[in-house]
């Protein structure tokens, strides 16, 4: 194993390999960065517990408007799908006739898979951290903050193979690798352009109460499997999670001074930049990163799909 320093960056071990064609493989590795990812999720992982049983979760009831606590969500007991949760004994036997169509034990799905990531990631302040910081560019919230009354943010979700290096040793099939959760480019879309089936989780959902000047932003995280353009193709059958964030004065006011962001990379290390709209991208892959460089899986963002 061989160590790559100089005075401006940390160091970076790389580790020479060869798959089973006898092909090279240049394994990078960042130390430090490891550390660092380390602490920041042992800081938060007292509250993140929390965060998770209370996530507002919509109910599988379609005529049912509100929003349950993850932690009081009822799962059929037979399926025991995380797409169908019930908020009531009520709200279940209502839609029994419609679920028993389909309710049958039935293998993980990458969007099922995806899902459930996404509500681990819904608990963790850098995720958090990165739909407020992608709403005050994308939604300019500076000079418009009412812009967040009438437009949704849809964020992408999938499942990638969270070791690169490992792929490449083996890449007939890549999802019987450890997965990662990995998000795509956000759009924005008017509320005109989203089913009431939306609109309506928007109106029953559990969220901070408003408050007086706090813009209030609602991110639809939608599951897709190959094609990421689907993400955007929102209607009445489409599987999602919302979340309603305000956004904090301090963020604000700190996007008007000018806001900076450090990307950490196992190859490149620590590379700082000013966020601007059109440079989202590498916020986005800054924490596409970070899954995949928490090898001890502390976040709860990565798997097997077909764990035993």
């Amino acid at each position: 194993m061989a160590s790559n320093t100089d005075s401006n960056t940390h160091p970076i071990h790389v580790r020479v390999e060869h798959d089973s064609q006898g092909h090279e493989l240049i394994m990078f590795r960042n130390p430090e960065i490891s550390k660092l990812i380390q602490k920041d999720i042992q800081e938060s992982a007292k509250d993140r517990k929390e965060i998770l049983r209370n996530l507002p979760i919509q109910c599988s009831n379609p005529s049912c408007k509100g929003t349950t606590r993850r932690s009081d969500l009822m799962q059929c007991a037979r399926c025991k799908t995380i797409n169908v949760r019930y908020c009531s004994r009520a709200c279940q036997k209502a839609h029994w006739p419609e679920h028993k169509k389909t309710c049958s034990v039935t293998p993980r799905t990458i969007i099922s898979f995806t899902l459930r990531m996404v509500e681990h990631a819904c608990a963790i302040t850098r995720f958090q951290h990165m739909l407020i910081v992608s709403a005050i560019y994308m939604l300019d919230l500076t000079s418009n903050p009412a812009t967040a009354d009438d437009h949704f943010i849809i964020v992408p979700v999938t499942m990638r193979p969270a070791d690169i290096m490992m792929l490449l040793r083996d890449p007939s099939h890549p999802m019987d690798h450890e997965l990662g959760l990995a998000v795509g480019n956000f759009l924005v879309v008017n509320q005109n352009h989203v089913p009431e089936k939306v609109l309506g989780m928007r109106e029953g959902v559990l969220r901070p109460k408003p408050v007086v000047g706090i813009p209030m932003v609602t991110f639809l995280c939608v599951a897709y499997e190959i094609n990421e353009d689907q993400a955007a193709k929102i209607d009445e059958n489409t599987t999602l999670l919302m979340q309603i964030l305000p956004i904090p004065t301090e963020y604000l006011i700190q996007a008007r001074m000018g806001m900076t962001m450090e990307l950490r990379s196992a190859m490149q290390g620590f590379h700082e930049f000013t966020i601007t709209k059109e440079n989202l991208n590498q916020l986005w892959d800054g924490f596409n990163n970070d899954v995949r460089n928490d090898k001890r899986n502390q976040m709860k963002l990565r798997g097997y799909l077909n764990a035993v």
